[in-house]
């Protein structure tokens, strides 16, 4: 399993250890819901104890929170975070740091409590596991988006080899570097697009045959695809005519434009 899987991984536990702290806090407002767990549920639920887990477990979910869903971020350290600037301390602006610091509501003249920490760091918990477990949504499309990025940087980085060997005069190792490059795209666009019934060892004309049956592709791109596939086989077959530098800089143009315009 690779790092990204173990993320999802990483987001449930969080949840779920969450909503054990949820509960600690829940029992300190009222020790007699205790009654109803058994000894092993009480010793987990104790674990995750809200004063003593609480901090690892904000820095844990912050930085799920900044990879996946960081327009949320802001919203969710606010729950945490007091304001150094704040006048007052009333039930907007007391936060979680506020009571794992042991601060309290002040009372009034008869000795009664303003207002309940209790409830209010349960209600900015919630709300922080809803945020944490609104991550998951955005999980598929994150995954998706951080793929297509280290795609993007090796094939930028194969691209730039290739000019290289172009400009020492290695034109059939680069033309054989585009092709391969040229043919894991195709290959890759087949399978977002879901397309089946691919031979088991497809090559690059039978991608493009396919993504044209498909209607993934127009005409003009499908020409332009086959035009490169016969320069890539004039550079893996010795018996054709030698590769010219014009068909590995016209190679070199229209795998990047391909690459750039197809997805």
């Amino acid at each position: 399993m690779g790092n990204l899987e173990k993320i999802k991984e990483q987001i449930v536990e969080l949840h779920k250890n969450g909503l054990l702290m949820l509960q600690d806090l829940r029992f300190i407002s009222d020790d007699s819901m205790e009654k109803n767990k058994s000894k092993e549920q009480l010793s987990l639920i104790k674990k995750y104890a809200i004063r003593t887990y609480y901090q690892d477990w904000y820095t844990q979910s912050l930085i799920v929170i900044k990879q996946i869903i960081p327009d949320r971020l802001n919203e969710f350290t606010d729950l945490y975070l007091s304001d150094p600037k704040r006048k007052n301390v009333d039930i907007l602006s007391y936060k979680i740091q506020d009571y794992l610091n042991g601060m309290s509501f002040k009372t009034d003249r008869y000795g009664q409590k303003i207002a309940d920490e209790n409830l209010i760091v349960e209600r900015r918990l919630i709300t922080q596991l809803d945020i944490l477990k609104s991550s998951l949504t955005r999980y598929d499309s994150f995954i998706f988006d951080v793929k297509k990025m280290a795609q993007a940087d090796l094939l930028d980085s194969e691209i730039e080899e290739a000019k290289e060997l172009l400009k020492n005069k290695y034109y059939r190792a680069a033309g054989a570097i585009l092709g391969v490059l040229l043919e894991k795209h195709l290959h890759e666009i087949c399978i977002d697009h879901n397309i089946s019934g691919l031979k088991k060892n497809a090559c690059l004309s039978d991608y493009n045959e396919a993504l044209k049956k498909e209607n993934i592709i127009d005409v003009i791109a499908w020409r332009s695809i086959q035009r490169l596939a016969d320069i890539r086989n004039l550079c893996d077959h010795k018996k054709e005519r030698e590769p010219s530098p014009e068909d590995i800089v016209e190679m070199i143009i229209g795998t990047e434009r391909i690459i750039k315009s197809i997805f």
